[in-house]
């Protein structure tokens, strides 16, 4: 496993699971660019929306788990294919807890520098995610 994928690693593991938006602002970079738009939202995601997207998550979603389906890396860069699950039991997106167990699939791009996320990318089913709390 090289570096960059380790880092991925640990920062899915210790931010993106537990929803820690605090670790979070420490590993990515004050420049970040987020090249994912989220629905609804026509500008890009700053660093403080990004990572506050992962303790929304995590605070919606108990049981939450992100199980890496294939990840490799070329030099500064880390790709991903993730398989997330979790079951619906806070607010999401202005949809109320369903008690539903979701599960969807995202592909992540990141690209690393002096240790920190620099740039982003990711498509992700949120149509499915949001048809599961029978919201699409």
């Amino acid at each position: 496993m090289t570096e960059t994928m380790a880092f991925v690693r640990r920062f899915i593991d210790n931010v993106q699971i537990p929803g820690d938006s605090d670790l979070c602002e420490s590993l990515v970079a004050s420049d970040f660019v987020n090249h994912q738009r989220l629905p609804g939202r026509d500008a890009p995601v700053d660093r403080a929306t990004f990572c506050a997207s992962f303790r929304l998550m995590a605070e919606a979603f108990s049981d939450l788990n992100v199980e890496i389906l294939r990840m490799t890396a070329a030099g500064d860069t880390v790709w991903t294919h993730k398989r997330i699950t979790g079951r619906h039991t806070a607010p999401f997106r202005g949809v109320e807890p369903t008690g539903a167990v979701v599960d969807f699939e995202v592909m992540d791009i990141l690209r690393i520098e002096n240790g920190q996320i620099a740039e982003h990318w990711a498509i992700a089913e949120s149509h499915r995610l949001l048809s599961q709390l029978g919201a699409g």
